[in-house]
């Protein structure tokens, strides 16, 4: 028998991209979103709730591909995978909160951040001439890590 484990409505947009990736210690993996149309595409990571069917939304990053000693924005069709590590049994994410990149564009600036982390991917940039820069430095976070220094606050 098929057993129904959740339903997503979908709208349509210009880019809507996703991958399934477990950063967290639950047993449900996350998902990494881009969706948006030309002027402005958000990139996130989703908490899935299997259990209720309910998705939350993690918080807003700033994707940057790691290639060689350059970095690219990470456009959703230019990233090839997420870098990661394991450490003591939890999953770090490679990322930084010391920059200076600034978004523009039609995207969603929630109040509850306060700033968009970058976070690392592997990659080819379509668009090499697009090098991002102003970023200080990586370190290795936890998912809560992150989360707990870009002060996301509950509504």
């Amino acid at each position: 028998d098929f057993n129904k484990v959740k339903s997503i409505e979908k709208y349509w947009m210009d880019y809507d991209f996703f991958w399934f990736v477990n950063i967290d210690s639950d047993p449900e993996p996350e998902i990494f979103s881009a969706t948006g149309y030309s002027d402005g595409i958000d990139y996130c990571f989703i908490d899935q709730n299997l259990k209720t069917g309910k998705n939350s939304i993690l918080f807003y990053f700033n994707p940057v591909i790691l290639d060689s000693d350059k970095k690219y924005w990470g456009y959703p069709w230019d990233i090839k995978d997420l870098i990661l590590k394991r450490e003591n049994g939890q999953v770090k994410i490679k990322c930084s909160l010391d920059h200076k990149i600034e978004r523009d564009g039609e995207i969603i600036r929630p109040d509850s951040q306060s700033q968009f982390p970058v976070i690392c991917f592997t990659g080819k940039s379509t668009q090499p001439n697009i090098n991002v820069e102003h970023i200080n430095g990586f370190e290795w976070l936890t998912i809560t890590e992150i989360i707990d220094k870009i002060n996301i606050n509950e509504k």
